[in-house]
C-alpha cells in the first residue's frame, strides 16, 4: 500500500486516461473545417501532461520512501547482495522506460 500522495497520483493517472477516452471523441467544434482541429489536440496534450506530471511525482515520491535496509516495498526481506544495487538500476529495468526516454530525446 502506498502513501496518500501515491494513491492520489494513481487516481489522477486513471482519471486522465478515462477522460481522454471519453472527452476526445465527444469534443467537436462545429465551426471548424478540419476533422482533427487544434482544440482537440490541445485537450489531449493537456490531459497527457497532467498524467505525466502525476506519474513523475509518484515515481519520485516512491523512491524517497523510508524503509528498513534490505526490505522491499511489500515488506519482504531481500537478499543482502540486492540491497547494494542503486535504485536507478531498477528504474531502467522497467520495460518501456528506455524507449520512452529515446522518444522524448528525439
Amino acid at each position: 500500500m502506498g502513501t496518500k500522495l501515491s494513491v492520489f497520483c494513481d487516481k489522477v493517472i486513471e482519471a486522465g486516461w478515462l477522460a481522454a477516452v471519453i472527452v476526445e471523441p465527444l469534443f467537436f467544434n462545429v465551426y471548424s473545417s478540419r476533422v482533427f482541429e487544434p482544440d482537440k489536440l490541445t485537450t489531449l496534450r493537456s490531459i497527457a501532461t497532467v498524467m505525466v506530471v502525476a506519474w513523475i511525482i509518484k515515481t519520485v515520491e516512491s523512491g524517497w520512501e523510508d524503509r528498513p535496509e534490505g526490505q522491499t516495498e511489500n515488506g519482504e526481506n531481500r537478499k543482502r547482495e540486492e540491497t547494494t544495487a542503486p535504485a536507478a538500476s531498477g528504474f531502467f529495468k522497467t520495460p518501456m522506460v528506455l524507449p520512452t526516454l529515446f522518444i522524448v530525446a528525439v
